[in-house]
């Protein structure tokens, strides 16, 4: 029956079993198609979330890492390019390569870690994770792209501060609140209210609010509560109330810093005491000494702030020491020698003050080569200028000194010409302004 068939229907036939086999053909290669983009997709996720960012934080803790980790987020960022010019509309691609350009833009200028000190590399990958992560937060990944968006905006927004674009930071940093705000709402899990509470933070810094400080402050002490030996808690704990005692240590504000100083020095005391060889930790605990030193300097209890400064510069040199590419590390380094020159001008000890303020202004001139339009370095040798100035000055050496405040007064003047001079910083500027009407 079968064989009659088909030579009475030889025609119809071939041409049936040519659209069968086109047909098969055509399941097989969508098949193979499918499997190969789900390859691709896997190849891709590995890429942008594993692979080099598991190498990068593997060799970060390293001495002296900052080199390799420098070619690693080269590498990372020619990548991550040529991927996300092919994204295709696959909505979850894009959260992949967002969060991958997200923590690229962490490795090249998020200031809160260790960094490569490139803040404006830094937000370009914000910005390309921002694009990425908007065009799909309304799609089936809106959780997780909320939560990394709100992450984008929040690191966008810190770097923003750092580089001096505050009204930028201001919506950066209320987007982010806003879409945390949100997530609570819809799903209160503790990991978005810990998200939200660095975003108060943050708000807090870009509109020097109190209260946002204290509302971070109650979210993450109520997760500590629930999870006491949870380390990156307790470093939030800490973190949260030398943000709150930052303001505080004005004279103005009386004794209402010293709780606060108190608990983030016992938390970091003990993380120290935990993981001695802890960078972070280490790092972290400098930070209280320098906040302790900035209480009683304002007070004018010299002895006691000098100690303190003094203890957190040895930290940060010893870490520099391993280190001494981390751009970060050094900018701290320059405000804790430019802190010690000024305690000792204080005690009026300009002979041993003016090496430090020397050394301020040598590490602020090494950053500044490197990045030579950044406000943060060009700030930091204008106001290492000025003390210099003032150091030679108290010294009787008016030519050395009228030397240091002008050209400590002509980077001031491009600051403000450029609108990035700082209103903390403006005090200064019309200082030296006044010192040099007495030059001749």
């Amino acid at each position: 029956m079968l064989s009659r068939f088909v030579l009475r229907h030889r025609v119809a036939v071939a041409t049936a079993a040519v659209v069968a086999g086109l047909l098969g053909g055509a399941v097989a290669m969508t098949l193979y198609q499918s499997r190969l983009a789900q390859r691709r997709f896997e190849a891709v996720r590995q890429l942008a979330s594993s692979v080099m960012f598991d190498i990068h934080d593997a060799v970060a803790p390293l001495p002296g890492s900052t080199a390799v980790r420098k070619q690693i987020v080269s590498s990372a960022l020619t990548h991550l390019d040529r991927l996300a010019r092919d994204v295709g509309g696959d909505p979850e691609l894009q959260l992949e390569l967002g969060k991958a350009y997200l923590r690229l833009g962490d490795v090249q200028g998020l200031q809160s870690q260790a960094n490569l000190g490139d803040p404006i590399g830094a937000l370009e990958s914000f910005k390309k994770a921002h694009g990425l992560l908007t065009g799909i937060r309304d799609r089936a990944t809106n959780a997780d792209a909320t939560h990394a968006l709100a992450e984008v905006s929040r690191h966008g927004a810190a770097v923003l501060m750092f580089t001096r674009q505050a009204d930028e930071a201001r919506r950066w940093a209320d987007e982010s609140v806003t879409l945390l705000e949100g997530l609570v709402t819809r799903n209160p899990a503790d990991a978005h209210r810990r998200e939200l509470a660095a975003s108060y933070s943050i708000m807090a810094d870009a509109t020097d609010s109190l209260d946002y400080r204290l509302k971070g402050l109650a979210i993450v002490e109520a997760l500590l509560v629930k999870a006491p030996d949870d380390e990156n808690l307790q470093r939030d704990v800490a973190l949260a109330h030398k943000n709150i005692a930052s303001p505080l240590v004005r004279v103005s504000e009386g004794d209402r810093a010293i709780r606060h100083l108190r608990r983030a020095e016992e938390i970091d005391m003990a993380r120290v005491a935990a993981h001695p060889e802890s960078r972070q930790a280490n790092l972290d605990l400098s930070f209280d000494y320098s906040q302790n030193g900035m209480f009683y300097f304002n007070r004018r209890l010299f002895d006691t702030a000098l100690e303190n400064f003094q203890k957190a510069l040895a930290i940060r040199l010893r870490l520099a020491a391993s280190d001494p590419s981390d751009a970060r590390l050094r900018d701290r380094i320059v405000y804790l020698y430019m802190r010690v020159g000024q305690t000792l001008m204080g005690m009026n000890r300009a002979i041993d003050a003016l090496p430090a303020f020397e050394q301020a202004r040598r590490v602020s001139e090494a950053l500044l080569a490197v990045e030579p339009r950044h406000p943060q370095y060009r700030s930091n040798v204008a106001g290492s200028q000025h003390s210099v100035g003032d150091a030679e000055s108290a010294l009787s050496r008016r030519t050395a000194a009228c030397a240091a405040w002008r050209e400590g007064f002509r980077i001031y003047s491009g600051l403000e010409q450029e609108g990035k001079l700082r209103e903390t910083e403006r005090d200064d500027f019309e200082e030296l302004r006044i010192r040099l009407t007495s030059c001749s």
